[in-house]
């Protein structure tokens, strides 16, 4: 007789990482967490929103907690690159738990640090819009803005009783009109979900691709500088 195999799960410490472009004191009143997209590290991606780096705000670039080797090979060195993932489809319920509390606990501990009179702008990238998503919709974090570049809602989101916190949160989609990831009929046809859904969502289109747009990303601080 063979012996039956079971999967468990045990929740452990694990130590997670994230950039600051700017300070962080008592006199910020503008934090602006920024989240990667699939292969990225967030020391790589912070330099994206250096234009925007003004005082009195802050930008966050918390990492994805697993990380992988890009090259294909099997050997290894300290020079091969790495890049992190926010989840793969491999126990994807438990993964998004742990990035949901993972971005509540560094929101709190941010917050903990600036002034009372704070604007959170949450932005995410690529893979790093459905990680957004998914963390509004389930946590319901108080912020200003919610900037999905890049990306959409991930599938569970389009169902009305999965949207949570998306029903109440305006959703900013900015996306380049060459991205290789999204035609202009799969835009529409979101948009068209949105409304049925309820949620009120506004499109910024711009000439260029899957990337961070430097012109685009200076518009959307402006309705904040001034604070």
């Amino acid at each position: 007789m063979e012996a039956a195999i079971s999967e468990h799960h045990l929740a452990v410490r694990r130590t997670a990482r994230y950039c600051l472009l700017g300070k962080l004191t008592a006199d910020t009143n503008d934090l602006w967490i920024v989240c990667h997209g699939f292969g990225q590290l967030a020391r790589d991606f912070i330099p994206e929103f250096e234009s925007i780096a003004l005082q009195g705000r802050a930008i966050v670039a918390p990492e994805a907690l697993s990380r992988f080797y890009k090259s294909q090979g099997t050997v290894h060195t300290p020079a091969t690159p790495v890049g992190a993932t926010w989840m793969t489809s491999e126990d994807r319920e438990n993964e998004i738990a742990d990035y949901v509390g993972y971005l509540d606990t560094l929101l709190a501990d941010l917050r903990s640090r600036a002034s009372r009179d704070l604007t959170v702008t949450v932005l995410g990238f690529s893979q790093g819009a459905a990680t957004v998503s998914r963390w509004v919709a389930r946590s319901r974090p108080n912020i200003s803005r919610l900037v999905l570049w890049g990306g959409l809602l991930p599938p569970e989101l389009k169902d009305p009783a999965q949207i949570g916190g998306l029903a109440s949160q305006p959703l900013h989609f900015v996306v380049g009109k060459t991205d290789r990831y999204f035609k202009l009929d799969l835009i529409k046809s979101e948009f068209e979900q949105f409304k049925r859904l309820g949620i009120h969502a506004l499109l910024t289109e711009f000439e260029g691709g899957h990337v961070i747009e430097p012109t685009i990303l200076q518009d959307l601080a402006k309705s904040t500088s001034g604070r």
